[in-house]
Parts: structure tokens; C-alpha cells; sequence
């Protein structure tokens, strides 16, 4: 599983300005992945550096992500949404990052003392 974190700092006090512009990003994403097994969520900041917002999508693997990138090139209503966007935020930027249980690593259960580096085990992996 591949999480997509969109993160934007946001000027002070915009984030309610801000807030149904991702929303519209949201619907932007389900249309051009339309057929692709997707979540969304978008997340405020409660601590931490003020006025962030981040939106979060959540992918099977890189092959997806890399085969529907084309779809979110630049359309009229994005470039729209994205002008409006920067007139609200200060910064932003994207992480891309693998579930854990995605690794070709896992515990090594065999003995207390463990095998490996650091108890852990290469997983063999699957073809």
C-alpha cells in the first residue's frame, strides 16, 4: 500500500478559506481515478506547525500512482483550483511512503535471541 501525502502550510488564519478548495482537489482525484482502488482523507493540523493541511491519498502500489499521474495533469478546473491554492498557502510538499507491511522484511519468530540483523529475517518473496 502507497500513502500520498499532499502537505500544505497555509497563511495565518486561511485554513477555513483553504478547506473547501482541497474538497474540490478531493473530486478532481476521484474523477480522473475513477476505476482505481483509492481512499482520501484530509487532515488539519491539532499541534504542530500552525496552519497545516494535508491531503492524504492512500494507493495499491507505485504502478498505479505512476500509470494515473497523466490524469492529473493540468485541466482548466485544476489550474483554477490551484491559483485559488496559492493565494492561501505558504509552502507545501509531497511524500510518497510504503506500508511497513509492504517490506520484504518481517520478525524473526524462530528464536528470542533472533537471526538476521536485528531479529529480523528476509520475508521470501513472493512472485
Amino acid at each position: 500500500m502507497i500513502l500520498v501525502r499532499n502537505v500544505f502550510k497555509l497563511k495565518f488564519g486561511k485554513t477555513k478559506e483553504a478547506l473547501p478548495l482541497v474538497k474540490e482537489a478531493v473530486g478532481i482525484q476521484k474523477r480522473a481515478l475513477a476505476g482505481v482502488d483509492f481512499s482520501t482523507r484530509i487532515l488539519t493540523d491539532v499541534t504542530g506547525p500552525f496552519y497545516t493541511l494535508v491531503l492524504e491519498l492512500t494507493i495499491p502500489n507505485l504502478t498505479a500512482w505512476g500509470t494515473n499521474a497523466p490524469k492529473f495533469s493540468p485541466t482548466r478546473t485544476s489550474r483554477r483550483t490551484t491559483r485559488k491554492m496559492s493565494r492561501w498557502g505558504e509552502s507545501g510538499y509531497r511524500e510518497i511512503l510504503r506500508s511497513s507491511s509492504d517490506l520484504p522484511f518481517a520478525p524473526d519468530r524462530r528464536s528470542k535471541r533472533g537471526r538476521g540483523v536485528r531479529g529480523l529475517t528476509r520475508r521470501p518473496r513472493s512472485s
